[in-house]
C-alpha cells in the first residue's frame, strides 16, 4: 500500500494559496504606496487618495497574513512528515531480525538527522543480523 505524502500535499495545495495572498497583497501594497507617493507630486490623483491609501493598507494586511499562514502550514507539514517517519521506523523496530530478539546488545533506538531517520539495532550489526543465529548474541536472561 502506497503512503500519501501529506507533507507534499499540504505544502503544494495550501502553499499556492498563501503564495497568491503574499504576491497579491504585496502587489496591492506596492500600488497603493506608489499611488500615495504620486499624489504628493501631482494633483491629478488627489480624488483617489483615500482609495489608494486603503489599497496600500489592505494589501499590507493580506501580505502579512499570507506570510503567517504560509509559515504555519510549513510547520504543520513538517510535523506531519516527522510523525510519519517516526511511525515507519517504529514499525521497522517491531519487525527487527529474529536473531536480535532478547539480545542484551539490542539497542533499537531511532535517530533523526538532516539525512532522515536511522534505527541502530546494535553496535556489532547496525542493521541487525540477517540470518538465524547471530554469533554475538548474548541473552538478557543470562547473569
Amino acid at each position: 500500500m502506497r503512503r500519501i505524502d501529506w507533507e507534499g500535499v499540504i505544502s503544494t495545495v495550501l502553499g499556492l494559496g498563501c503564495t497568491l495572498a503574499v504576491v497579491g497583497g504585496g502587489g496591492a501594497m506596492m500600488i497603493g504606496a506608489a499611488g500615495s507617493t504620486l499624489i504628493t507630486i501631482g494633483d491629478s490623483l488627489k480624488p483617489h487618495r483615500l482609495t489608494l491609501l486603503r489599497l496600500s493598507y489592505y494589501g499590507g494586511i493580506f501580505c502579512g497574513g499570507g506570510m503567517i499562514v504560509f509559515g504555519a502550514i510549513a510547520l504543520t507539514a513538517r510535523t506531519i512528515g516527522e510523525r510519519q517517519a517516526r511511525q515507519e521506523h517504529h514499525d521497522s523496530i517491531l519487525t527487527s531480525p529474529y536473531a536480535c530478539k532478547g539480545c542484551r546488545h539490542f539497542h533499537g533506538q531511532t535517530y533523526f538527522g538532516e539525512k532522515g531517520a536511522s534505527t541502530l539495532i546494535c553496535g556489532m550489526h547496525p542493521y541487525g543480523w540477517q540470518h538465524e543465529n547471530c554469533p554475538d548474541y548474548e541473552s538478557t536472561l543470562e547473569a
